[in-house]
């Protein structure tokens, strides 16, 4: 139909059109990214490129399916692979490659590895469950409107801790223990504590300094 709405008819482009023939071969040679290939037919080499059909890259001694057709030939696809048990899904030429649908599922029997220079994760709503995370990096940064932490047990180890809030508010329901080389405590204008009963036992010295001390 398209041929014919250009003023050609189908039976014209079967006469003009080059004869395509397929045969398997092997990969005898690959560039590193996996764009040009020689492919063995016997005892005879043939210069190939890697169609863009073909996702998975080929490697040496694959067995390959080639087009061959007005003095070009093209690798279509990879039909068996004898060397590793492995495969690696990527456009010829390390073109860019993006994967679109409804629903996307990626299961990994074992493990599941990702990396990159950078990595881009864009949602409404990100759910992370896992018996047990790791993050390894030199900088970890939040920026949001409102975080939440709930746990059992939290648990903070670092060589300085910085905590700067415009307002702060710490309730502990039971016990609020602090242990420290050395305690200091500097307060701007108004310092009050309430308490039903207050113990202070101090091994040496009591130190009260101020223009006033009330004790009532």
């Amino acid at each position: 139909m398209l041929a014919e709405t250009r003023g050609l008819s189908l039976d014209h482009l079967m006469t003009t059109a080059p004869e395509v023939t397929f045969r398997c071969g092997f990969i005898a040679a690959i560039d590193e990214y996996g764009r040009c290939a020689t492919v063995r037919f016997g005892e005879s080499r043939v210069a190939a490129t890697t169609a863009v059909s073909c996702l998975v890259r080929p490697i040496v001694d694959d067995r390959v399916l080639v087009s061959l057709a007005g003095g070009e030939a093209f690798v279509l696809s990879v039909l068996e692979r004898v060397g590793p048990n492995y495969a690696t899904v990527t456009l010829p030429g390390q073109g860019n490659l993006a994967i679109e649908a409804e629903n996307i599922a990626v299961a990994a029997r074992k493990r599941l590895s990702v990396s990159g220079d950078t990595l881009d994760l864009k949602a409404r709503s990100l759910a992370l469950i896992t018996a047990g995370a790791t993050w390894i990096g030199k900088q970890l940064s939040f920026v949001v409107d409102r975080l939440q932490t709930s746990a059992k047990t939290q648990e903070t180890s670092a060589d300085t801790i910085v905590v700067k809030a415009t307002d702060r508010v710490a309730v502990v329901d039971r016990t609020d223990s602090l242990k420290a080389g050395a305690h200091s405590l500097e307060v701007a204008t108004v310092s009050m504590e309430s308490a039903e009963s207050k113990v202070i036992a101090v091994s040496h010295d009591r130190r009260l300094d101020g223009k006033r001390v009330t004790i009532a």
